[in-house]
């Protein structure tokens, strides 16, 4: 039997989004919130009334795809505020339907590969690459959608599969954590699940 392995859903990541800013009263302070709640406080502005190079504000990753407020208030004058809307999506693979034969086309729908280029996903097999495909995302939020072959190589080998998905065009242990599924496969009736 092959199924897919599916690990618990990923808690709730922080990321860092780059703040950059201008036209605050020089030499002041500025809070920057997301979502409402100040999540940097005490920010110097410079002499031009400029926030700082390097300036990055927490944000959780969302669970799917979701907007989000970024502003920038001047401490002792609320009216001096910048804000930029933007969205967030959650880094994401998924496969339908649950259950096909190893050989079946199958949609492989992703989503938060924001990076340039396309994705990748690498089959490896008792530690080894045994194919690798690729997946045009588009958008902001980098969604991808397309059919293929579940394992695309003749008669796959019996036991567990991982296949990574990431935006390096070469299989690479990552250094981030990437998206990634792993199968176990048998001799028995083939057929896939997800959860």
């Amino acid at each position: 039997m092959l199924r897919l392995r599916g690990s618990s859903p990923p808690q709730l990541e922080v990321e860092l989004i780059d703040v950059a800013g201008g036209g605050f009263a020089p030499n002041s302070k500025v809070d920057i919130s997301v979502d409402g709640k100040v999540v940097v406080a005490n920010v110097p502005v410079d002499p031009q009334g400029n926030l700082p190079p390097g300036v990055q504000a927490p944000r959780r990753s969302p669970e799917g795809d979701k907007p989000f407020q970024l502003v920038a208030t001047q401490q002792g004058d609320p009216a001096a505020t910048a804000s930029q809307a933007s969205r967030v999506t959650a880094l994401n693979v998924g496969i339908q339907p649950r259950k096909a034969r190893p050989s079946s086309k199958v949609r492989f729908r992703g989503r938060g590969f924001t990076g340039p280029g396309r994705v990748y996903a690498h089959y490896r097999y008792k530690n080894k690459t045994r194919k690798t495909v690729s997946f045009k995302p588009s958008g902001p939020c980098g969604t991808f959608s397309a059919r293929k072959r579940q394992i695309p190589v003749r008669r796959p080998g019996t036991g567990q599969w991982t296949v990574q998905f990431d935006q390096q065009k070469s299989y690479a242990r990552a250094s981030r954590r990437p998206c990634s599924c792993g199968w176990r496969s048998s001799s028995r009736a083939p057929s896939a699940s997800a959860r």
